[in-house]
């Protein structure tokens, strides 16, 4: 267990030294270029931690996680990092309260048996995840994955990352809300191909209120029904604003639940303004809602 303040770190950053871990993190801990190989449990560990951060870090063969984090609050982030083999998920963050905003930086993934970067929030928890610049190859379920039934405001910025699923990952973002949740979402530049089940879905439900920007991406070459999948769902009462913009996929589906809202800027010109291809399949009762553009208030 590192103390507050604390690091671990190689002598030689250029030849890391093997640590098999677990390696606890409590304040302000730093770790830094590191392998940390075949771990009983998850890698690194932070229970009620605040901050931190892995720069130059290998995980490999963890049998639970690479790193968890609960309850964690502050600033956190992983660059330059590799976390490859895990038994579950590669990076997970739980909370149910307190605030933490995390990043995931010019990092990969390989075959992680659960989510790539899990974001998981409940009751008044409070979370912004970053993942930019990052590549996940094969693994099992999401590449990003943001679940949420708190009433704290939850954000992601996922950009100029590149995802191939190796017929074996079911999808490159995840994103459910549910009860009275919060969610802004900026999707931007991403390359995801070769999943099972979608490239990208967001799932709005409850009385969440969410906000999703999707710019520049291309989610071709994916198996499952639909590539791109925005709904809402359970009828009581979900809104779900959408700005597409410049993306190329395999197809868009945008589904509109009953008592539910689900507008979208400028959809009638979803493929030649927005510069969309191909054209969204569309629910006809009730229909998702055109709204002008710059209505939503999305950045």
């Amino acid at each position: 267990t590192l103390k507050p303040g604390q690091g671990i770190s190689s002598l030689d950053p250029a030849s890391p030294a093997n640590i098999t871990g677990p390696v606890n993190i409590t304040t302000g801990n730093t770790i830094k270029d590191l392998r940390i190989i075949g771990t009983t449990g998850s890698a690194v560990n932070g229970t009620n931690s605040v901050g931190g951060s892995l720069s130059g870090v290998l995980i490999d063969g963890a049998s639970v996680r690479g790193v968890s984090l609960t309850n964690s609050t502050g600033t956190f982030s992983v660059t330059n990092s590799t976390i490859r083999n895990t038994a579950s998920h590669g990076i997970v963050a739980s909370s149910d309260t307190g605030s933490l905003i995390w990043s995931v930086t010019g990092s990969t993934f390989a075959n992680v048996t659960g989510q790539d970067v899990f974001s998981n929030t409940s009751l008044t928890a409070a979370q912004n995840v970053t993942a930019v610049n990052s590549s996940s190859t094969g693994g099992a379920l999401q590449f990003v994955f943001v679940s949420s039934s708190s009433s704290g405001q939850i954000g992601l910025n996922m950009t100029n990352n590149t995802v191939n699923g190796a017929t074996a990952k079911a999808r490159g973002l995840s994103v459910s809300t549910t009860s009275s949740s919060n969610f802004l979402g900026l999707i931007a530049g991403n390359n995801v191909t070769n999943c099972t089940v979608e490239a990208m879905r967001v799932a709005v439900g409850g009385t969440s209120v969410a906000r999703a920007k999707f710019t520049g991406n291309r989610t071709t070459g994916n198996t499952g029904l639909t590539a791109v999948n925005l709904f809402t769902f359970d009828g009581t009462g979900s809104n779900l604003g959408l700005v597409m913009q410049n993306n190329i996929s395999d197809s868009f589906t945008i589904t509109r639940a009953t008592n539910t809202d689900l507008n979208v800027e400028v959809l009638s010109q979803f493929t030649t303004a927005s510069n969309n291809t191909p054209a969204p399949s569309l629910s006809n009762n009730p229909a998702p809602q055109e709204v002008p553009s710059g209505s939503l208030g999305i950045p």
